[in-house]
């Protein structure tokens, strides 16, 4: 969603910065403070998690608040229906993701053994399709944006 986002507003963000234990930013606005916040709500700190929730509020105000508790939320309902049910990525989303779990080591994590790895023609679609990702995203958000308004006519 982060690639996706930064196509949609042009903004680069360094979505390698995400998995690296080099402290490195990725380039969002009080990243720092959303880390914290995610950090603590993922380990159920509740004295963190009070002064996480604190700081984000004064930080980004208490709609931002509410949106970033709902992605952590999100995220960690889709991840546990997926490993419970041990979903795997259909084709299509694997050859397109290939390039950004390759950047993020994604593959690595137990919850990837359910995916199978690609070999052969696939693989060689996705390395070829990694120059494309921003074209493909910017496609994709206009055709959620076409949906949206022929449905709201």
């Amino acid at each position: 969603m982060l690639r996706a986002s930064s196509v949609h507003t042009g903004e680069d963000f360094d979505v390698s910065a995400l998995t690296s234990d080099e402290g490195q930013s990725v380039g969002v606005a009080n990243e720092k403070i959303l880390d914290h916040f995610t950090d603590a709500a993922l380990h159920r700190d509740e004295k963190r998690l009070a002064e996480a929730r604190e700081a984000l509020k004064m930080a980004m105000g208490a709609d931002a608040l509410v949106d970033a508790a709902a992605v952590i939320g999100c995220f960690q309902r889709l991840n546990r229906m997926a490993d419970g049910t041990g979903i795997a990525l259909d084709e299509q989303m694997l050859i397109m993701t290939a390039g950004l779990r390759e950047e993020l080591s994604i593959d690595g994590y137990a919850t990837a053994a359910n995916t199978p790895k690609l070999r052969g023609m696939k693989k060689i679609r996705a390395t070829l399709m990694r120059p494309l990702e921003g074209l493909m995203m910017r496609a994709m958000q206009k055709g959620i944006q076409k949906a949206q308004a022929k449905k709201s006519t």
